[in-house]
């Protein structure tokens, strides 16, 4: 069965020798001193692999779960910060934009699906959603889907899924977080005695039919300056705040109706500098301000029958808005300003229906559309200029249908079957079929034994962005077009994983290939003459593959002590160049060692992480730096109600050269914070 998954360009011999001997050196350097958290350890009841409710350990497709526990031991403000341990997983900056998007298994942002409870939220950009604008103030819990995940979820989960679980209103309670931090001598604001400021909470009301969960949060940030010698910052100035609420009618306990508003807004502002036209060392000061705001409501509920069936669906209707304006400081007006508004609407309806112990069918319905306008105002002299990037009529609408039956065909051994018919449109139709199977044989008693496999399809059509998209900086000589003749994006996934896990620890792998047709890139357009200007274009110019194996070691020690280890290989490749696909790192390391000292309540956790070089460009001549990082995290609970917490991110100062637009390490520096939780 290894074999056949690895029949394909010599993969076998790969894996068999270079990832084996890096597998040997990862283990012996990090073995049992290092320790990292230990949600695997953990039964938790998950949704995201089948739609339907199984615990993690039982789900026939692998499911990565960071729990509400973690999230509060490390202290995460956004699910940027969240999501940062977990095991090959990328996170890199969004690029002409603020906050970050996350690759999966050699995917981009573009390509991984971000869901909040099942329900997609909007990408920031027209492609890419920001994981910083998302808050936990609220979350149980977040789970990982690693591969296409095209047949369950649809159009974007070529590269995975990351599906936020927010809480449930349980009892009458309430907590309020507050902490504040500073980078130190890289502060922007040297006056300000604490630069880095946040705060969240969350109240919680149950009544006899009746639940209700408000929560909040707020980011306010001065800023950092990486280099005070020069003009530009790095670090943003401004705030970051949302608000949501979870209000539920119980009729009996077999149904439920709820509705879910939610805003955010941020309000954020950096100054940069371009060089000044026909000066060797002059430059132009600027500043950057960016405004948006997403406004969204959720209507759903669910029923139970009395033959175990369940029908459940929502209606959503989300709206986001960015204002970004850049100001040359030397002029009175704001030389160019643009508007982006992003409409959607989404209706999903869905049936899980038992067919006696053994098999269960789940059946759904969807619905899905949205419109994309952008538009940019710009100052020439006295001159207002209006330039339509993103038309009125940018939109699109789809229909789906997707039919899964989990069956188990005996005591050990379990098979999904599904697939998801899609008609787009603009694309016409499509079925993105999947198998899963779960084996878990009986081997001891003292251990168990999972072995999983999967094959899928993934399948994306093109956004709005990339069909429509108009961006003119012919002053500084470059264009980049949107392209109408897109065709839509094709994989093929393999997965085949084993994991086997007893009272105090538990061993996982994962093996993976993915093959890509018509990846969507920029390339030069040659039918495009413009003195002077160097036009770019989407155009259906790639193949591509990537493959790997993702190792997971977590253990128990002494009661006191947690150990994690992790290692991710990735091999990626541009099937026509035959070179490796930029941004894609082949090594990447995450451990961590959390001690536990219950008679104090207290426990100090240490992440390291270490990622290897990446190829910046897609020729392979210019290489970004390998890096490695390190943070301490500090709990101390006082009693029931009150619970200190302090920490240093990145203490060893790992970061980018700022001037260096070829340096992908992180982007931040060392932040010294502290904090307190008081629970009601």
């Amino acid at each position: 069965m290894v074999s056949m998954f690895f029949l394909t360009d010599n993969l076998l011999i790969a894996v068999n020798r270079q990832c084996l001997a890096h597998c040997l050196i990862v283990s012996t350097l990090f073995s049992p001193y290092i320790v990292f958290a230990a949600d695997q350890l953990d039964n938790i009841t998950v949704i995201s692999s089948t739609r339907t409710e199984k615990q993690q350990e039982d789900a026939p497709v692998r499911v990565e779960v960071v729990s509400e526990e973690t999230i509060e031991r490390i202290h995460a403000r956004d699910l940027k910060e969240a999501l940062e341990d977990i095991p090959g997983l990328v996170l890199k900056p969004i690029h002409g934009k603020s906050g970050y998007g996350v690759w999966l298994q050699g995917f981009d942002s573009n390509r991984v699906l971000v869901l909040i409870d099942g329900q997609p939220v909007s990408a920031s950009t027209g492609s890419t959603v920001d994981l910083t604008q998302i808050a936990l103030a609220d979350i149980e819990r977040i789970e990982i889907v690693k591969g296409a995940a095209s047949a369950l979820y649809g159009s974007a989960a070529m590269g995975g899924v990351i599906n936020v679980i927010t809480r449930k209103p349980e009892g009458n309670a309430w907590s309020l977080t507050l902490d504040g931090g500073s980078w130190d001598e890289k502060d922007l604001d040297d006056s300000s005695a604490v630069p880095f400021r946040h705060g969240k909470g969350h109240l919680s009301i149950e009544g006899n039919k009746w639940t209700l969960l408000m929560a909040g949060d707020v980011r306010d940030s001065d800023g950092y300056d990486l280099d005070k010698r020069t003009f530009s910052t790095q670090g943003d100035e401004g705030t970051k705040s949302s608000i949501n609420a979870r209000l539920g009618f119980q009729p009996n306990k077999n149904s439920e109706i709820y509705i879910y508003p939610s805003y955010y807004k941020e309000d954020i502002r950096r100054r940069f500098a371009t060089p000044a036209p026909g000066t060797q060392f002059g430059e132009i000061r600027k500043n950057k301000n960016e405004i948006a705001e997403r406004q969204h409501i959720t209507l759903g509920g669910h029923i139970k029958t009395k033959n175990k069936a369940k029908f459940s669906g929502y209606a959503l209707y989300e709206t986001f808005e960015d204002d970004t304006q850049q100001d040359v400081i030397a002029t009175p007006q704001i030389d160019q300003e643009r508007h982006t508004k992003i409409d959607s609407h989404k209706l999903e309806l869905q049936w899980d229906q038992p067919l006696g112990e053994r098999q269960l069918i789940t059946a759904g319905l969807v619905y899905f559309d949205e419109a994309l306008e952008q538009n940019q105002n710009r100052f020439q002299g006295s001159n207002q200029i209006v330039i339509v990037e993103i038309g009125e009529g940018s939109e699109r609408d789809n229909q789906e249908f997707f039919l899964q039956d989990d069956i188990f065909l005996s005591d050990t051994l379990e098979l999904v079957v599904g697939g998801r018919y899609q008609d787009d449109s603009d694309f016409g139709v499509h079925f993105a079929p999947k198998i899963n199977l779960l084996y878990s044989p009986d081997w001891s008693k003292q251990f168990e034994t999972r072995i999983r496999a999967a094959v899928g399809t993934g399948y994306r059509v093109p956004n709005l962005k990339e069909r429509y998209f108009v961006f003119d900086h012919s002053a500084l000589g470059y264009m980049v077009l949107g392209n109408p003749d897109l065709q839509p994006e094709k994989s093929l996934s393999l997965q085949l994983g084993a994991g086997l896990s007893a009272d105090k620890f538990s061993l996982d792998a994962n093996l993976f290939y993915n093959d890509i047709d018509d990846l969507i890139e920029t390339d030069i357009a040659e039918e495009q003459n413009i003195p002077g200007v160097r036009v770019f274009e989407y155009t259906n110019i790639a193949e591509a593959k990537t493959q790997g194996i993702e190792l997971q070691w977590v253990q128990s020690l002494a009661n006191q002590f947690r150990l994690n280890t992790a290692y991710t290989w990735l091999k990626s490749e541009n099937k026509k160049t035959g070179n490796i696909l930029p941004e894609r790192p082949e090594h990447q390391i995450k451990a961590s060692l959390l001690y536990e000292y219950q008679p104090w309540g207290m426990d100090v956790t240490l992440i390291g992480i270490y990622q290897s070089e990446e190829f910046v460009d897609a020729d392979n001549n210019i290489e970004s730096p390998d890096w490695m990082t390190w943070d301490l995290k500090i709990n101390k609970k006082l009693n029931d109600h009150f619970k200190l917490f302090a920490g240093i991110d990145n203490f060893l100062d790992e970061h980018r050269e700022h001037f260096d637009g070829t340096d992908f390490r992180p982007r931040e520096g060392r932040l010294y914070y502290a904090g307190i939780r008081i629970d009601g």
